[in-house]
């Protein structure tokens, strides 16, 4: 799906918290880039996760425990996984994510045209 990173922040766990909006729907959705360290050696498309997450990294400033604002637009995929929790502002109500992103491509912004 292309969405637009709205602001993003590190967890304590090291993963990478993407609040995504859609243009399309006008709807927000949270997404994770996980922590490399943390996926086992035979997790499934642990390659594709381990990209993403580098290329958000390599495009993108420094990720922080702060919620930092951004406006990059990405091509992002991921495995649905729907979270009993609902509480952040990303949050779907039916609390659908994407988690893990497996798939990323920086469209605009973060130093790309």
């Amino acid at each position: 799906m292309r969405a637009v990173v709205d602001r993003y922040r590190i967890a304590s766990n090291g993963e990478i918290i993407l609040i995504l909006y859609s243009i399309d729907t006008g709807q927000y959705m949270d997404a994770y880039l996980p922590n490399p360290h943390c996926l086992g050696a035979r997790a499934r498309d642990r390659t594709g996760m381990i990209a993403a997450r580098k290329e958000f990294t390599s495009h993108c400033a420094r990720v922080t425990a702060a919620w930092e604002l951004l406006g990059t637009t990405l091509e992002v995929a991921g495995v649905g996984f729907w979270n009993p929790s609902k509480s952040t502002r990303g949050a779907l109500p039916n609390g659908a994510e994407l988690r893990p992103v497996t798939n990323l491509r920086v469209v605009s912004g973060c130093g790309v045209r």
